[in-house]
Parts: C-alpha cells; sequence; structure tokens
C-alpha cells in the first residue's frame, strides 16, 4: 500500500483518529499509557516511538492562558500600589482574572463549547480588559471610605453599597459596548463560524464573568478587605504630582485644541495609508515549535519510486540543520 521510512530507514507507522468532541490532552495520555502495554508483548529490538505528539503543543496553548493570566494580576497589583499604596486594595483588584476566567470556563462546559486554540485566544485577548471592571469598582469603594474616616461598621457597609452602585451602571454599560462590537463574529457561518465563533463566545464569558465580579464580589469583599485608616488618593506624593502634571498638559491642550486636533488626524491618514499595504489572511499563523511535512505523491507509482522519493527527500531534509 505505502512506504515509510525515519531518518533515512525503513519503518512502520501509524495515526490514531480522534473522535470529534474528545479531548485531546486525556486521549493522548491513554494511548501513551496504551503503548506502554503493547511494547510488553512486541520481539526484541522492535521499538514504539512517537513520531508527532501534540501534547507540548497543548500544554503550551493552555500555559499562554497562565502566563497572561499571571503576568496580569503582578501588573495590577504594582500599578495599585502605586497610585494607592495599599496592599489589600492590589489583592482586591487581582481576583478579577482568576474567578472571570473561572466563570468563563464554567459557562463554556455548560453550552458546551470547545476549549481550543482559538476560544483560549478569546480569554487571553479579554484578559487586558477584564481588570478593568474590578480597579474602577475597587478605585471608587476606597475613594468613598477614604473621604469618611472614623465611621462605624454599619455606616462603612452603606458607604461601600452607596459607591457600588454609583459605579455599577457604568462599568455594566462599558462592557456591553464591548460584547458588542463582536456581535457580527456570532453571525458568521461555515468554515469562519466554526472557526471564530469560539473566540468570540470565550471573550465574551470571560468579560460578563469579570462584571459579575466586579458589581458582587467586590463589593462584598471591600468590606473585609478594605478596613482601617485609608489614606486619601489626593494625599499620596505620587498620585498627586501626576495629577499635576495631567492638569498642566490638559490646559495647554484646551487651549490649542486646532492644532492638537492635527496630530490624531495625521495619525489617522498615517494607518489609512499604512493599511492599503497591510497583507490579508483567513486567520493568523501559529507557531507550533513542530514542522510537519507530509509529501503527497500520484496514487500509480510504483513500490520502488516511492522509496526512491522518500530517499531523495531525507537527503534533501538533512541538507537544511
Amino acid at each position: 500500500r505505502g512506504a515509510l521510512d525515519k531518518n533515512g530507514q525503513e519503518a512502520v507507522g501509524g495515526v490514531i483518529t480522534m473522535r470529534y468532541g474528545e479531548n485531546p490532552k486525556q486521549v493522548i495520555d491513554r494511548v501513551k499509557e496504551k503503548i506502554e502495554t503493547i511494547k510488553r508483548g512486541l520481539p526484541k529490538g522492535v521499538e514504539l516511538v512517537p513520531f508527532y505528539d501534540r501534547t507540548e503543543l497543548i500544554e503550551r496553548t493552555i500555559g499562554t492562558v497562565y502566563k497572561a493570566l499571571t503576568q496580569e494580576i503582578i501588573i495590577t497589583i504594582l500599578v495599585i500600589l502605586f497610585f494607592l499604596l495599599h496592599f489589600r486594595s492590589s489583592l482586591l483588584v487581582s481576583l478579577t482574572l482568576p474567578l472571570g476566567i473561572g466563570i468563563s470556563f464554567i459557562l463554556m462546559h455548560l453550552l458546551k463549547i470547545d476549549s481550543n486554540i482559538m476560544s483560549l485566544s478569546g480569554m487571553v485577548i479579554a484578559i487586558g480588559s477584564m481588570v478593568d471592571m474590578g480597579i474602577i469598582m475597587t478605585e471608587n469603594i476606597y475613594s468613598e471610605l477614604a473621604n469618611n474616616p472614623g465611621v462605624d461598621e454599619k455606616k462603612r457597609i452603606q458607604l461601600i453599597s452607596k459607591a457600588a452602585k454609583e459605579i455599577g451602571p457604568a462599568i455594566l454599560t462599558a462592557v456591553l459596548t464591548t460584547i458588542v462590537t463582536f456581535m457580527p463574529v456570532f453571525a458568521l457561518e461555515g468554515a469562519e463560524g466554526k472557526l471564530f465563533g469560539p473566540l468570540a463566545w470565550a471573550k465574551t464569558f470571560a468579560m460578563l464573568g469579570s462584571v459579575l465580579v466586579a458589581l458582587f464580589l467586590i463589593p462584598s469583599l471591600a468590606v473585609y478587605f478594605l478596613k482601617g485608616e485609608l489614606k486619601p488618593i489626593e494625599k499620596n506624593k505620587i498620585s498627586s504630582k501626576i495629577v499635576s502634571v495631567y492638569k498642566k498638559l490638559l490646559e495647554k491642550v484646551l487651549a490649542r485644541r486646532k492644532e492638537f486636533m492635527m496630530l490624531p488626524l495625521l495619525l489617522l491618514i498615517l494607518a489609512g495609508v499604512g493599511f492599503n499595504f497591510l497583507g490579508k489572511e483567513f486567520m493568523p499563523s501559529f507557531n507550533e515549535g513542530d514542522v510537519l511535512y507530509m509529501p503527497v505523491s500520484t496514487p500509480d507509482i510504483s513500490m520502488s519510486k516511492a522509496r526512491e522519493l522518500l530517499a531523495y527527500t531525507d537527503k534533501v531534509l538533512k541538507d537544511h540543520p
């Protein structure tokens, strides 16, 4: 039927096909267990070795989400510490990310949406925006408590509730405008719909998850996290300096509105020109870390010719380290 070689030596090979909807990582793990069982019954000198294994690709893909989450949490903690000089506030904000992603996975599981490269990409895209909800809510509650020091516990809870109600509608509106931008993706059909649908769903669920955490969990946890004397943002030297520099810059810009508007207009024109020179593609290329080369010949060639082609291919490939 055909010929196969590995590094110039003839070999026997097989391809394992996975059922649709199965978990590839679990399938590969079960295959490896089965191979270990088969190895015990093989004749002496015969080896079973994997030729192309997707385990590393899967682990790298999942690792990308973990890496993005970890980096974003660290940056969030540092930024909140920088502006508020309050460690527990930064911890409160950082909860938005893992809990929001967790809610996204739960909703995907309930709606039977696959967790694949595209859906995980949607989560990575959403991570940058998710933390904003927690920052806005925490900062508003912090300011309310800092400007009303020395109140009793009942009054403190009322202040937290007031701050949450004050900023809640704005957060919800901001997220809904982001979700609306992905609505056209849900209307895609055929290959495009199957490819980009999971990305849109995952990003939407992640954003909804972060909103639920910001609107309900952060105000509840603020009762326990934001205790003691809180320094108003105005008394923070770093924040005060930034505000004073920003205020002077804003006043100069407002005094020369027409001149300033030329800058974004110029950038818009340059972007329009640059867009015309950009290429277009159906989907971005992936850096899997592997190259799989599968040459196909005409079905009528002889076995000897197939072996000859294999030998020639091996020779050409060996010329490229």
